[in-house]
């Protein structure tokens, strides 16, 4: 954790880039340069160069959730 990660706050919407596609459920997404490993469990077929916004729910262990009216997490 470098830059932005320090800063999240529960309730906080961030937008971070996809980076690489890992495997078929991980990604590696940065956020102002922090990469962070995020699980898709979303069934949406993201891709690199994606922006997405997510919604810090929960800070140690982080946890990110798509920041859409369905509230599926990521």
């Amino acid at each position: 954790m470098k830059r932005a990660i320090p800063f999240f706050k529960v309730g906080d919407i961030v937008w971070g880039q996809i980076e690489e596609q890992v495997s078929d459920e991980y990604l590696i997404v940065s956020f102002d340069g922090d990469l962070v490993r995020v699980q898709n469990k979303t069934g949406q077929t993201l891709k690199k160069g994606d922006r997405i916004s997510l919604q810090v729910t929960q800070i140690s262990p982080l946890h990110l959730t798509l920041h859409t009216s369905s509230k599926t997490k990521i």
